[in-house]
């Protein structure tokens, strides 16, 4: 027999055929290679004797069975999930077919090539450590046992002659054997995960006494034999805490381990250098990071606020604090990165770079860490994070799948797959991806937020509000789910609705949900046409950050107050207080990052240039946006969007409808399809006009419900077109769903009083 796949091209497919993320053509492909390919037919036999290992384990027959069920989740949507099985039954046993599912979960369910035989093989060093038992306080309170285990995974990591097994990877693969939350392991248990960990030594310990001096005691297992190899048994002096008795643990396990001759010369540095020194501060770092791993963001920003209030050089508790609360915390990371262990320094450096703008530096961290720490899953993420903020959606798919083929159970690389997927335009793979997330965590509240974030994305919104309500059932208080609800339902005008759901924010915990509901609460009443009643909240906004939110981040929250300012100002046709306000806009925004130009300055631009300040607004042009603008990249957003104004402005209307289009073909939206529509309007294009005033009336953007007054205004401008063309039924039908729009809107609106002129007027005459 031909121990060679016929077709590697197809053969490596068979775990994307399996997650049903191959199209329709591809499947049938795979399938008849199957009939003529008796390698691939073999390879899931030899997965027989894995296989007999799970059929023991209750959570993993349990996510057999979801896998060989009907996928329910997407079964009314308007691109179901195809699940096709046709001829496959009728090649592989039906077991068969099942246990692959199966070994989706516990080998390398997202990446579609495997290595069957090498994978089983431990590594020679790597050694996994399991939670110590504290029989000095069996509820372990203080959870001394997880501190323990985590500061020897750290001590012993800082040598280059050992691989340690992560404690994130501990605590995946303990909730794949249904162990989550576990803190004490029976060897058996410790034994089995560190065979999946492909571990060769497994270290159990015991902290057997706490006062008046710590004594802890461990045993060293070859996971192959089930051998005891070595033990360890350390008595601190009475001075002696946590930190001190694991150096000196450290010390006698690498003696027991028997690494190379250089690993005596190497520096061995107390592990409360390269953390905290203190206890108390750990146990907060510890909890952090569970509540990050869940996406509970206030939750994690406070158990890391609490840390560095315990311990003010707290290395990385700063680097988690500069991503979740004020990127500038990330200085106080660096200065302070002698505290942290050399992989997390490269974290540190590489958030560094890149919040002084330097992607390319942060980039190359990254890769060198890679290179240092090969099974380091975060390196990996973290690029693949890079390109996903630089929108090359493949690249970062390939670097999550790496950080996936070291960690099967990586979440957030699972989560952002599926955001990948759907950029690229695949929603069936993007849908397909999220389930699995939700498979692996049913009991949490963000792959459900992620599902919806992809039907809202695909104009699916009942099945994106069923999916906030059920991120919001499991964690009431998850604030993403109840914010974007909230604007889903301000954008479908449901708003007695929408007010619901912004009152919980209103009366949150946290200031800033606090502020997030009083700018929503703004923004419902601005898109009723309530103008003078938004004006007074978003003032209440404006005096509510600056005396509650003491942070420097708060001004872009502001920023978004006065951009709602300049939009109400607008369409109240006071161009001078829009611009005053845009401006502000602008400023607030740069305050919180001062490297970055382009936002709000082409609004300036342009409105500058609509009071007649033509220099003006082409000064900014050059000096905010011009630096941006690559004629071989089809220009920038800012840039071009900003030249089309500017060129409106001065009546050079066919220039202005070059660098309009331009700007369209960068990004569509809102914006850019409205200064379209006045050009197209300028220069009697009325039909273009009309196509584009269409698309925005049915197709609105819920995300930045601040512009909710563009696109009731649209539906004003679109009767003014059929008035142009020659079109008064659609005319009053269009005046009609305005003015209905606004019903309770302000009575000194223009457009509304002209409205109402232009429906009697027409009304008479049809």
């Amino acid at each position: 027999m031909n121990n060679e796949c016929t077709n590697r091209n197809i053969g490596d497919k068979l775990f994307a055929y399996e997650m049903g993320m191959l199209s329709e053509e591809e499947s049938r492909e795979f399938e008849e290679h199957l009939i003529d390919c008796p390698h691939c037919c073999k390879l899931v036999e030899e997965f027989m004797e894995t296989s007999r290992l799970l059929r023991t384990d209750d959570d993993v027959k349990a996510a057999g069975r979801r896998l060989s069920l009907p996928d329910s989740s997407t079964a009314d949507t308007s691109a179901p999930i195809r699940k096709k099985r046709s001829r496959i039954t009728a090649i592989i046993p039906a077991a068969a077919v099942v246990i692959a599912a199966v070994l989706l979960l516990v080998l390398r369910p997202w990446h579609v090539q495997i290595s069957p035989t090498s994978d089983a093989v431990a590594v020679e060093n790597r050694v996994m450590i399991a939670y110590f038992d504290n029989i000095a306080d069996p509820e372990d309170e203080e959870r001394l046992g997880e501190i323990a285990a985590n500061l020897l995974i750290t001590d012993l990591s800082g040598s280059q002659f050992v691989s340690v097994v992560s404690s994130q990877r501990l605590y995946d693969l303990l909730k794949l054997l249904g162990q989550e939350g576990e803190k004490v392991l029976n060897v058996t248990t410790a034994s089995e995960v560190a065979s999946r960990a492909r571990a060769h030594w497994l270290l159990v310990g015991s902290i057997l006494q706490v006062e008046p001096s710590i004594i802890v005691t461990t045993q060293l297992i070859d996971v192959e034999k089930g051998h005891i190899e070595a033990s360890q048994r350390i008595e601190g002096e009475p001075e002696d805490d946590i930190f001190a008795v694991i150096d000196k643990l450290t010390v006698g396990i690498k003696r027991d381990l028997t690494l190379p001759a250089g690993a005596s010369s190497e520096t061995d540095r107390p592990v409360s250098e390269v953390t905290t020194s203190s206890q108390e501060a750990y146990k907060h770092y510890l909890e952090g990071q569970e509540y990050m791993n869940k996406f509970y963001w206030p939750e994690a920003e406070n158990s890391f606020q609490k840390a560095v209030e315990l311990d003010t050089t707290f290395a990385m508790a700063y680097y988690y604090l500069a991503g979740l609360m004020d990127k500038k915390l990330i200085h106080r990371a660096v200065k302070y990165i002698d505290r942290a262990s050399v992989s997390e320094q490269y974290l540190i450096r590489s958030r560094e770079a890149l919040v002084s703008g330097d992607a390319p530096t942060a980039i190359a961290e990254l890769e060198s860490m890679v290179k240092h720490f090969p099974e380091d899953k975060y390196a990996y993420y973290s690029l693949g994070a890079l390109e996903f903020a630089e929108e090359r959606w493949e690249l970062a798919v390939g670097y999550f799948n790496k950080a996936i083929d070291i960690d099967p159970l990586l979440k957030a690389a699972v989560n952002m797959i599926a955001y990948s997927y759907n950029n690229l335009g695949d929603f069936n793979s993007a849908i397909a991806t999220i389930d699995k997330y939700i498979s692996m965590v049913e009991d949490e509240a963000n792959p459900y937020d992620s599902r919806g974030d992809l039907f809202a994305s695909n104009e699916m919104y009942e099945q994106a509000m069923d999916s906030y309500r059920e991120a919001l059932r499991i964690k009431p208080d998850f604030r993403a789910s109840r914010e974007k609800l909230g604007e889903l339902l301000l954008y479908l005008h449901r708003y007695v609705e929408a007010d619901s759901q912004i009152a919980f924010l209103r009366e949150a915990d946290t200031p800033y949900d606090r502020s997030t509901g009083c700018l929503l609460t703004a923004t419902l009443s601005m898109s009723q046409g309530k103008f003078k009643e938004s004006l007074t909240l978003l003032d209440e906004c404006i005096e509510r950050d600056s005396v509650e939110r003491k942070r420097p981040w708060v001004y872009s929250s502001m920023a978004d107050v006065h951009l709602c300012r300049a939009l109400i100002f607008r369409a109240l046709h006071k161009q001078d207080e829009a611009l005053a306000s845009m401006e502000t806009a602008m400023r607030l925004y740069r305050l919180s990052y001062p490297g970055d130009k382009t936002p709000f300055a082409y609004l300036v631009a342009e409105y500058r240039a609509e009071v007649g300040n033509i220099d003006d607004a082409e000064r900014i042009i050059e000096s905010d946006l011009a630096e941006s603008y690559d004629v071989s990249e089809s220009g920038s957003f800012g840039y071009a969007y900003a030249r089309a104004a500017v060129e409106l402005a001065k009546n050079n209307l066919d220039s202005a409808l070059v660098y309009a289009r331009q700007c369209i073909k960068i990004e569509k939206s809102i914006l850019s399809m409205s200064l379209l529509v006045r050009i197209n309007v300028e220069l009697g294009r009325f039909e273009e006009a009309e196509s584009i005033l269409t698309e925005i009336t049915t197709k609105r953007e819920f995300w930045r419900p601040c512009y909710t007054t563009m696109h009731t205004l649209a539906y004003f401008s679109l009767a003014k077109v059929y008035e142009e063309l020659n079109e008064p039924v659609k005319a009053v039908e269009y005046y009609r769903k305005f003015i209905g729009l606004w019903e309770d809107g302000d009575a000194n609106i223009p457009d509304l009083i002209y409205a109402r002129s232009r429906l009697e007027a027409l009304g008479s005459g049809i």
